[in-house]
């Protein structure tokens, strides 16, 4: 098995959550649901201690334009499944 840089690879994965909302809320509908079970998988693992910033960034997108609640409500829906378990 192949050793990784694992500093590398955890500057991979903050960059991927950072950029992952957005890319939420900037696709079509169906990709949005599918960017948004992204969002829960990560989540399951991440948050809240180790993505922080998930809760505020989505809060940041609420203040936003109207067109993108849906898509922001399906991925709030998406991330209560992780305390509903």
């Amino acid at each position: 098995m192949p050793e990784y840089d694992t500093a590398c690879l955890q500057d991979v994965i903050e960059a991927i959550k950072s950029n992952l909302v957005q890319a939420m809320l900037s696709a079509n509908y169906k990709i949005a649901l599918q960017v948004s079970e992204a969002i829960y998988l990560l989540s399951k693992k991440e948050f809240p201690e180790k993505w922080k910033s998930l809760a505020q960034t989505l809060a940041g997108f609420l203040k936003g334009d109207t067109e993108m609640y849906e898509k922001e409500l399906v991925c709030l829906k998406t991330l209560l499944k992780i305390f509903k378990k």
